[in-house]
């Protein structure tokens, strides 16, 4: 599908979302998951599910954490009431979930290795957004 049309922004979220999340471990390719996400946003750059899911993806690495904060920043723009479910299974809003991660950053600039951003993670393919 991708060949015939490259641009089909739904296959290409798919398609990163199959490779970020929904695969086994070991089959997973989140730098090519991360140059689709890129390239949905390069398309249709409030995608509000590519922006959180993206935003899922660069928070399971500690040094793409501001990445993640300035992706769910924007999404928080979108639609600042979407639900997304964290790892503790709790249901919060985009604004909640920016606002817990600004104090969890700022902690983790005050500890060595930023382990105040362990706190928060975001269940990528299991996250509500009401697909």
């Amino acid at each position: 599908v991708l060949h015939a049309n490259p641009d089909d922004v739904e296959t290409l979220y798919a398609y990163a979302d199959l490779l970020a999340f929904k695969r086994p471990e070991e089959q997973r390719d989140p730098e090519l998951a991360e140059v689709l996400y890129k390239r949905v946003l390069d398309l249709e750059p409030n995608h509000l599910d590519v922006l959180v899911n993206y935003g899922i993806l660069l928070m399971q690495s500690e040094s793409k954490v501001l990445g993640a904060q300035a992706l769910f920043q924007r999404a928080v723009a979108v639609d600042p009431e979407r639900q997304v479910t964290d790892s503790r299974g709790e249901s919060k809003s985009l604004k909640e979930l920016c606002a817990e991660l600004r104090v969890l950053l700022h902690q983790g600039a005050e500890q060595p290795s930023g382990q105040g951003v362990e706190g928060l993670k975001v269940q990528g393919a299991q996250n509500e957004l009401g697909r």
